[in-house]
């Protein structure tokens, strides 16, 4: 049960630790069979990680020590932890870096796949240290972090403005000459002859009852 607990905590631990940072980098270092020292050939993986760390005071490393599937699972935990710690004192009594910025989680023995063997090539390349370089979020990328992506859209409603009643503005019109209105003529003659040609004049010729 407290071994259960350990391991919750180092995973709520490391779970907060990477939403605070973003991963810059990843390295191995690996071990020979049994041993815990660190191997003239994974030198140049810790001097680029300790040049990280001290450019940037607030970087982390994250270490993952593992072994291979041979032996018992307390073996392998013990020997994994190790590891670990042996990558953490090369870091701090060589370069200095501090305890703050180092994370350690030993992981054990590391299984081998479905149907794969347990060929030296595989046995080797479990017997290692992860090193895992991460940094704090640049400002633009934690603003970033911050957007809820479950929160709901928001969209702007545009109001059109409210409007007058319609006007119809007056067209200049151009004013046509005119002229003054002329008195029409009256033939005396003719007007003379009119009450004589009226009673010429029957009800059919008006289209009235015959």
């Amino acid at each position: 049960a407290s071994s259960a607990r350990d391991a919750e905590a180092r995973l709520s631990q490391r779970l907060a630790s990477r939403n605070r940072h973003r991963l810059l980098d990843a390295r191995f270092v690996y071990f020979d069979s049994g041993q815990t020292e660190i191997r003239s050939q994974d030198v140049d993986e810790l001097e680029y990680v300790a040049k990280a760390l001290r450019a940037d005071p607030n970087a982390i490393l994250e270490l993952q020590g593992f072994a291979d599937s041979r032996g018992s699972d307390r073996y392998n935990r013990e020997l994994a932890r190790e590891r670990v710690e042996a990558v953490m004192r090369y870091l701090v009594q060589r370069h200095g870096i501090e305890l703050r910025q180092l994370g350690a989680i030993p992981m054990g023995k590391v299984a081998l796949g479905a149907g794969e063997k347990a060929s030296p090539e595989a046995l080797a390349k479990a017997r290692r240290v992860d090193i895992r370089l991460l940094a704090p979020w640049s400002s633009w990328e934690d603003a970033q972090s911050q957007i809820d992506p479950t929160a709901p859209e928001q969209t702007v409603t545009v109001i059109p403005a409210p409007q007058g009643p319609a006007t119809i503005s007056a067209l200049p019109v151009q004013a046509e000459p005119t002229q003054p209105p002329q008195a029409a003529r009256i033939d005396a003659p003719a007007l003379g002859r009119l009450p004589e040609f009226l009673k010429t004049i029957t009800p059919k010729d008006l289209g009235g009852e015959q």
